[in-house]
């Protein structure tokens, strides 16, 4: 049964309040609409909002100083910085090299870590999202991602309507 705009809206707002990880699959335009929307109702909306196509990143470990990931390779801040305050979006995350989802892994490792004494993990410092246009949550172990990889990023799951759904506007939702 497909999502109805009230129930989109639903999960919008209550994806836009929480700092978790958020894996949305459907198509690639309708995905990226979708993350766009969450970002823009999110506390983070005015912070960064930094997609990265998981499909053609070069990979590179790490950067000069030989401690941080960098991605993609050429220069600059790594990703984690460019996104700091806002939002790191990984475009077709099914498509990730072995040594990207290390990267990723240890991303989220480091971004929701739980610290003795607290409930729930630390306020982290930027939000992952990540997208796929394949179902990998159903995908029964044919895909190349990482179990444990797709478990932290599957802590909150939207699959999305086709984009010009999106773009005919999603109402905000009614306080209940």
């Amino acid at each position: 049964m497909a999502p109805t705009i009230a129930h989109l809206a639903l999960d919008i707002r209550c994806a836009a309040e929480s700092d978790l990880p958020i894996l949305i699959t459907g198509s690639r335009d309708a995905a990226l609409t979708m993350a766009r929307l969450i970002h823009h109702q999110s506390r983070r909306r005015h912070g960064p909002f930094v997609p990265v196509d998981c499909s053609r990143a070069d990979a590179r470990p790490a950067d000069e100083a030989g401690c941080a990931p960098q991605w993609p390779a050429g220069g600059g801040p790594p990703l984690a910085e460019k996104a700091r305050g806002g939002t790191l979006l990984l475009e077709e995350v099914g498509a990730m090299s072995p040594v990207l989802q290390n990267w990723c892994l240890e991303l989220l490792t480091a971004t929701y870590r739980n610290e003795p004494g607290r409930r729930g993990p630390t306020s982290p410092g930027i939000r992952i999202m990540a997208t796929s246009s394949t179902d990998l949550v159903g995908r029964s172990g044919r895909e190349p991602l990482r179990d444990d990889l797709l478990y932290r990023l599957n802590t909150i799951h939207i699959v999305c309507p086709e984009a010009d759904l999106l773009s005919s506007g999603v109402p905000e939702p009614a306080e209940v």
